[in-house]
């Protein structure tokens, strides 16, 4: 059944409503383009702005949306069942028919679609032409304890203080997640997914996956979480993970995370993406500044707080053992090859990518905070790495391969 627009019935609602007016006009002004005229913003005659509101009862089911032709945001609706959409949709006569937001209640809930109609069946299509600009933004608001699912194309889609499950789809769009009260399922083909986990009584296991995008997430303190990474991309983590690298496996790096009683799992996998776990201060946890660890001593090739590389494939830049690279804020990249043979121990409070296993310690109250030990070949060389913010990366590269780089 579709339900007409509704009038502003509460104040709460007239927030809401306020709300979702201004994320959408934000929306609405970063698609124009500066150089063009207010009047035909697009250069395409007949463009209009439509909006659209809708209001229905979810009762027991879920929310469902659909939208191929813009973003999607999903915020807290409070507590009475009912389901609100907010929808500027942007019409350009020129091509052809218009966008409709269909919205329906069933038994199962709230379905949200956009699309528009074929001229000979009549049917709502909501596959989007990448040549035309015609488009729909909305702010949907779900009530507490309503499982909401999301899909789009090259939308974003975010959630924001939700009290409910998300399951978020896209081809392409970024996929966002704060202070969400619920269980996680979120895919994307090729967007970026950022998630801030919120404690939650979870048995299921929650999962985050994307094929080309990077992956992060917030992680507090206080949570209580097993955390299982893999992908064929960088990996960082701010906790204590044990990482294994596997060739000829698919993805080739795997680790796993252990944070508080670690009761509630979480995957979080990527094929060539940036894999992030990033550590969350407890709210209640005092400011302490962490110690600084024992100054560095003995020879070193390169230091300073610029960026610097070795490579371990040619001959090591000192005779004298260890061999000790030390920067304050610069990035230290290590390179090895298959004839390289070296026990490199690191520790750093930046990012730490490493294409070979590696157990990471993450030491409360230090700087640096993150240490590890990575074993090449028979470990004849001995390699230490200090850098206190800057970012470590241990990467396999083939002998023949030219110039290093990054």
């Amino acid at each position: 059944m579709t339900t007409p627009c509704s009038t502003v019935a509460s104040s709460g609602r007239f927030l809401r409503l306020f709300a979702a007016i201004a994320m959408l006009a934000a929306t609405a002004a970063a698609e124009e383009k500066p150089e063009q005229k207010p009047a035909d913003p697009f250069g395409v005659p007949g463009f209009e702005v439509e909006r659209v509101s809708w209001t229905g009862s979810v009762g027991d089911g879920e929310v469902v949306v659909v939208n191929r032709f813009g973003d999607v945001r999903g915020r807290f609706g409070g507590y009475e069942g009912e389901v609100e959409v907010f929808a500027n949709v942007q019409q350009f006569e020129s091509e052809g028919p218009r966008l409709e937001v269909e919205t329906k209640e069933t038994d199962a809930g709230v379905t949200v679609t956009v699309g528009y109609r074929d001229e000979k069946s009549g049917e709502l299509v909501t596959t989007r032409d990448p040549a035309q600009k015609k488009r729909a933004d909305m702010v949907v608001f779900v009530p507490k304890g309503a499982p909401v699912h999301v899909s789009t194309d090259q939308g974003k889609a975010q959630f924001k203080r939700l009290r409910s499950d998300v399951h978020a789809t896209t081809v392409s769009g970024p996929i966002s997640v704060r202070e969400v009260q619920g269980h996680l399922n979120l895919t994307s083909g090729s967007g970026s997914i950022l998630a801030t986990l919120e404690p939650i009584d979870a048995k299921r296991a929650q999962s985050i996956t994307t094929d080309s995008g990077d992956a992060t997430i917030y992680v507090s303190e206080d949570a209580s979480l097993t955390v299982r990474v893999a992908t064929n991309g960088p990996l960082s983590t701010d906790y204590s993970m044990a990482i294994d690298y596997q060739d000829g496996r698919q993805p080739l790096k795997r680790g796993e995370a252990v944070v508080g009683k670690a009761t509630e799992p979480m995957t979080l996998t990527t094929d060539s993406g940036h894999v992030r776990v990033v550590r969350r201060p407890s709210a209640h946890r005092a400011r302490v500044q962490p110690k600084e660890g024992p100054p560095p001593s003995g020879p070193r090739p390169q230091a300073g707080a610029k960026d610097m590389v070795l490579d371990l494939r040619s001959a090591l830049p000192t005779d004298e053992s260890p061999v000790k690279v030390d920067t304050v804020t610069g990035d230290i990249t290590v390179f090895a090859g298959p004839d390289t043979s070296a026990t490199i121990s690191f520790a750093t409070s930046g990012e730490i990518t490493v294409d070979y296993p590696v157990e990471i310690e993450f030491r409360h109250r230090q700087e640096p905070a993150k240490h590890g030990l990575v074993v090449i070949g028979d470990g004849a060389e001995q390699v230490r790495l200090r850098s206190r913010q800057g970012s470590v990366s241990v990467l396999r590269r083939p002998a023949s391969e030219g110039p290093s780089e990054p």
